[in-house]
């Protein structure tokens, strides 16, 4: 009898011990889980901004290059249905040429489709 209250004692003072050095570790998963190709570089900067740390920016026209002069490739076009999502300008014939070639779903700034009508939410 005595022994078990003597193992049982020890216990006591030995449990808070273990548990205090078992803590419970929370982390979030902010990994990239939405790819976005953008057509210029500019735009990966607002889609980045607006997607934080769960968005995945890949730029399709490499600086230097002259989008009004550009031409879609083979290696771009597997990028954009690599893609969930396009965003384009809408301003370069390029941008319809890819839409055109792949079945990503996209948006382009020019004719207000990235945008909300917040009229529909009630705004005057």
């Amino acid at each position: 009898m005595r022994r078990n209250r003597s193992i049982l004692f020890v216990l006591v003072l030995i449990l808070p011990v273990v548990l205090s050095g078992l803590t419970a570790t929370i982390q979030a998963d902010i990994s990239p889980s939405f790819s976005i190709a953008v057509s210029v570089a500019p735009l990966s900067g607002m889609v980045r901004a607006v997607g934080g740390p769960y968005v995945e920016t890949s730029i399709l026209l490499e600086e230097g290059v002259e989008p009004h002069a550009f031409t879609v490739t083979p290696g771009i076009i597997a990028t954009a249905e690599a893609a969930d999502l396009l965003v384009f300008t809408g301003h370069f014939e390029w941008e319809e040429d890819l839409a055109n070639e792949t079945e990503t779903p996209f948006v382009t700034m020019h004719d207000g489709s990235a945008m909300e009508n917040y009229e529909d939410y009630g705004a005057k």
